[in-house]
């Protein structure tokens, strides 16, 4: 049976491999926790999830929210978008443009160590533009 899944207002059509970790990595995520998050929800809700309300109150990816439909279909999965990541996720193109343009500039600069004032600058200048 195909079912769909209705995360931060779009529809996500179910596939055979669970995702493990969120299309933009950032602090925080749930990914090292996902394994435990999956025997507990099997532990306490039995079968599909028909009849129960499952809230992941958790602000970000909706790396659970997910994985919670994808073990219990019928549930009604309630996913918190607190942080603006569907949004983020709309200008991923802008970003790892801007990811590029920041690594090609700090090419060379060592790591752990405080900038000078131009290549701050430069850094500003690529971030503002």
């Amino acid at each position: 049976m195909i079912t769909k899944c209705t995360i931060g207002g779009g529809v996500i059509a179910p596939q055979a491999k669970y995702f493990a970790q969120a299309p933009l990595p950032f602090v925080g995520q749930k990914r090292m926790f996902l394994q435990q998050f999956r025997s507990v929800l099997n532990q306490m809700i039995a079968d599909n999830g028909d009849g129960w309300t499952i809230v992941d109150a958790f602000g970000g990816s909706g790396l659970l929210s997910y994985a919670a439909k994808q073990l219990k279909p019928k549930a009604r999965v309630i996913y918190n978008d607190f942080d603006g990541y569907a949004e983020r996720l709309k200008h991923i193109d802008d970003i790892n443009r801007l990811r590029q343009q920041l690594s090609d500039l700090l090419t060379g600069c060592p790591r752990q160590k405080r900038l000078d004032i131009a290549m701050r600058h430069k850094i500003i200048d690529a971030i503002e533009s």
